[in-house]
Formats: C-alpha cells, sequence, structure tokens
C-alpha cells in the first residue's frame, strides 16, 4: 500500500514535470523509506503518550534510531517484521525499562 502510493506521487510529480522520469524509481524508494520512518515514530510516539510516557518515549527514539543509523540496525525481510519488531521493542522499553529507570 505505501509502494502505490509512493508511485502515485511519483507519477503525478512527472506529470507536472517537477521531476524527471528517469528518476522516477529513486523518487519512489526515497519515498517509501521516508513514509516508513514516519509510520513508526508516529507509532512509537502515540504509544508514549497512551502509557503516559511521554518523555522517555522522545529519548527512547533518540537513542533508538542513533543506535539503528550508526550500526545499520536489524534488517527484516519486510516493513510489517521491521515495525513488529520496532513496537515489541518499545514495548519491552516501556514495560521492563522505563519503570526501572524511573
Amino acid at each position: 500500500m505505501i509502494e502505490k502510493i509512493a508511485e502515485r506521487i511519483a507519477d503525478k510529480l512527472i506529470g507536472y514535470e517537477y521531476i524527471d522520469c528517469n528518476k522516477r524509481e529513486d523518487y519512489v524508494y526515497a519515498m517509501i523509506m521516508s513514509m516508513e520512518s514516519w509510520i513508526s515514530i508516529f507509532s512509537i510516539v502515540l504509544i508514549g503518550m497512551l502509557f503516559h510516557v511521554l518523555v522517555p518515549t522522545i529519548f527512547f527514539l533518540i537513542f533508538f534510531l542513533a543506535i539503528k543509523r550508526r550500526s545499520n540496525g536489524y534488517h527484516a525481510e519486510t516493513f510489517q517484521s521491521c515495525y513488529l519488531f520496532s513496537i515489541s521493542v518499545f514495548l519491552f522499553f516501556v514495560a521492563v525499562l522505563s519503570p526501572a529507570m524511573q
């Protein structure tokens, strides 16, 4: 679904002559990566708000994203797997580590 949205956006950009059709795949890939990142971040922040741990959530995201960026992270086969794994790590943080830190 995310891929289809990115493809439609890229096609519109090509139609309006904002991008070159030779670069379509690059734009689609970049949009998919950006959308998936924002979906994960938004979900984690939403869960943090539901559990009333917004400040620890912000710190979690800062360190979690920095670790993923520096270490190239765990690479799941699909976005769904990566998403579920990231949410699971955050829920572990909320349930176990956050209370211990407070």
